[in-house]
């Protein structure tokens, strides 16, 4: 991941940790909200939450890391972010695609890939 955000990597601290449950849980307790990052169109389903699901919201602020003390969950492009942790998020936070972006594409690297293949030397990048 740092690779891919290596530029970020010199703004943000980035940490390591060991027990994936027990440190977002133990964060909470102390004032910490958990956003997970998931696909804009993804359909939510979690089981067994810590709070009811309707507390868990998606929003789509700008402003939203910055208005709390806020833990930012990102999952693999494969599977995404693991159940235990999606039953601990407060929120559900996307980047929307933006105006007249390729319809079905839900990756970055889906994407770059698409981009790559539809520009040209010269030609004006649309993403």
């Amino acid at each position: 991941m740092l690779k891919a955000s290596s530029g970020a990597a010199e703004f943000i601290p980035i940490f390591r940790i060991r027990n994936k449950v027990e440190f977002p849980e133990s964060s909470q307790d102390h004032g910490w909200h958990i956003s997970t990052a998931v696909a804009p169109d993804a359909q939510v389903r979690i089981t067994g939450s810590r709070r009811p699901q309707s507390e868990a919201s998606r929003q789509t602020s700008e402003r939203i890391l910055e208005s709390q003390p806020t833990i930012l969950i990102l999952g693999n492009e494969g599977t995404g972010v693991r159940q235990k942790l999606m039953k601990l998020s407060d929120r559900f936070v996307s980047i929307q695609d933006a105006p007249g972006a390729h319809e079905g594409v839900d990756s970055l690297n889906k994407r770059d890939k698409f981009r790559s293949q539809t520009t040209d030397a010269g030609d004006e990048d649309l993403f």
